[in-house]
C-alpha cells in the first residue's frame, strides 16, 4: 500500500469509494441506454469524485500536467482555428462544447490517479461485471429483434428499429471490457473468463459495427503477439503511426484510384454492408480540398461548412459532406499541418508512456487504444461528444488498471 493509499484509508474515506464504484459500474449501463449522455459522464463524474475526495482527505487530485498541456493545445488550435474557419461562429460553439467535456474530465483522471488503489481492488470486479452483463444484453438485444431497446423507447414489434442504433453502445461496452477485463485479478478462473468473454464476443459477432469488429480484432492481435519488453516494437508501430498521420491526404487519394472499384464488389466491407468505396471516396474527396490549405487548414469542423466537394460521385451521389469520417484526413482538412503536428506529439507521448510500463501494466492499455483506430479511422468524425467522453473512460479504466499491476510490481 502506498504512502497515498495508508492516508485515505486512515481518514476511513466515508462515501468517496463506493460513489467511485458506482461510477465506474454505471458506465455500461449508460452506454446501453443513452450512450451520447457518455459525453457528460467523465466530467460529472470528476467533479463529484472530487468534491468528495477533498471533503474525505482535505486536499484536491492533483490535474495530470500533461493532459492538461494536451487539452489546453487542442483548444487553442480549435478555437484559435476560428480566425480561418470557413464558419467561425460554428468553430468556436465546437471549441465550447469541447472544452465543457475535456475541461472537467481532468478532474476524473485526477481522481483515478489518486484514488487509494488497495482500497478500490476489491470492489473493481463489479465493474467489470457490468460489462459482461450489458455485453450479454446488447447480445441478447440483437438475436432476439431488440425487445429490450424497444421496451425503453416505447416501441412495438411492429415497429422499424435500426440495428446500428446500438453500435455506439457496443463500441463503448467494448472499450470498457478490454480495460476492466484486469479489475478480475491477475488469474481469474475459467469460468469467470467465460462469463465475462463469452457475452462479448456475442455481441461482437451480432453487431453491424465493422469498426467495433476491426477494433476487437487488433486489440486482441496486441493483447497476445504484440512483444512488449522490446523497444523496437514500440518505435516501429508508432512511427507507423506517424507515417500514415502525416500522408493521410495522399494515402487516401492513391487508395480511392487504386481499389475503390474492387473493394465495392466484396461481399462484406462494399456490397454487405461496409461502405468501403463509399469511405474511400469521401477520403478522397476531403483530402484534395485539406491539401488546398495545407499550412493550418480550413477550421475546425470545416467539412460540414464546405459547399461542394470536387468529389467523383461514383459510390456516393452528393457533393456535400458532414463528416470526414477519418480522424487524420479530419486533422488535415481542419489544422493543415498544425493538426498532423498536434496528432503526432499525442500519439508520441502515449507511446512513450506506454512504452515505459510494466509488461503487465502495458498490455492492459496497449490493446485498449489499438481498439480505438478502427473507430477514429472509420467512424464519422473525432469530435463527436460520446467519443470524447468515452474516450477518457475508456483510457480512465485503461489507466487504474495500470495501477492496479504498478502494485503488484512494486
Amino acid at each position: 500500500m502506498t504512502e497515498q493509499d495508508q492516508t485515505v484509508t486512515a481518514k476511513r474515506v466515508g462515501i468517496f469509494i463506493p460513489a467511485f464504484i458506482a461510477i465506474l459500474t454505471l458506465m455500461p449501463l449508460i452506454a446501453f441506454i443513452s450512450p451520447r449522455f457518455l459525453a457528460y459522464w467523465p466530467g460529472l463524474g470528476g467533479l463529484v469524485l472530487a468534491g468528495l475526495y477533498y471533503a474525505e482527505t482535505k486536499s484536491f487530485p492533483a490535474i495530470n500536467k500533461t493532459l492538461l498541456a494536451v487539452v489546453c493545445s487542442l483548444l487553442i488550435l480549435a478555437g484559435g482555428s476560428s480566425l480561418w474557419a470557413l464558419d467561425p461562429s460554428f468553430a468556436l460553439e465546437r471549441t465550447f462544447k469541447i472544452a465543457l467535456i475535456l475541461i472537467p474530465s481532468l478532474l476524473f483522471w485526477a481522481v483515478i490517479d489518486a484514488v487509494p488503489v488497495a482500497a478500490v481492488k476489491p470492489y473493481l470486479k463489479y465493474a467489470a461485471y457490468a460489462c459482461a452483463f450489458f455485453a450479454g444484453v446488447l447480445a441478447f438485444d440483437m438475436a432476439f429483434n431488440f425487445p429490450v431497446s424497444r421496451f425503453l423507447h416505447g416501441l412495438s414489434f411492429a415497429d422499424h428499429f435500426e440495428k446500428s442504433n446500438l453500435n455506439r453502445g457496443l463500441i463503448a461496452v467494448t472499450a470498457a471490457s478490454l480495460a476492466a477485463y484486469s479489475f478480475l485479478g491477475k488469474h481469474p478462473q475459467p469460468v469467470q473468463r467465460l462469463a465475462f468473454l463469452l457475452p462479448l464476443l456475442a455481441a461482437l459477432c451480432l453487431t453491424q459495427s465493422q469498426s467495433a469488429q476491426l477494433g476487437a480484432i487488433l486489440a486482441v492481435l496486441f493483447f497476445f503477439a504484440f512483444p512488449y519488453s522490446h523497444q523496437w516494437a514500440w518505435k516501429l508501430v508508432a512511427g507507423l503511426l506517424l507515417i500514415c498521420l502525416f500522408g493521410a491526404p495522399f494515402l487516401a487519394m492513391w487508395l480511392f484510384g487504386q481499389f475503390a472499384a474492387d473493394i465495392a464488389t466484396m461481399p462484406v466491407i462494399g456490397q454487405g454492408g461496409g461502405f468501403g468505396a463509399q469511405r474511400l471516396e469521401i477520403w478522397d474527396a476531403v483530402a484534395r480540398k485539406a491539401l488546398e490549405h495545407p499550412l493550418w487548414g480550413m477550421g475546425i469542423e470545416a467539412t460540414r461548412a464546405v459547399e461542394a466537394f470536387d468529389t467523383a460521385q461514383i459510390y456516393r451521389k452528393g457533393v456535400t459532406e458532414l463528416h470526414p469520417h477519418n480522424f487524420a484526413i479530419q486533422l488535415w482538412i481542419e489544422f493543415g499541418v498544425l493538426g498532423a503536428l498536434w496528432g503526432s506529439a499525442v500519439f508520441v507521448l502515449l507511446f512513450r508512456a506506454l512504452s515505459r510500463l510494466s509488461y503487465g501494466a502495458a498490455r492492459s492499455s496497449l490493446p485498449v487504444l489499438m481498439f480505438f483506430m478502427p473507430v477514429l479511422a472509420f467512424g464519422y468524425g473525432m469530435w463527436q461528444s460520446w467519443l470524447l467522453g468515452l474516450l477518457v473512460l475508456s483510457f480512465a479504466f485503461a489507466r487504474l488498471a495500470m495501477r492496479l499491476y504498478e502494485e503488484k510490481d512494486a
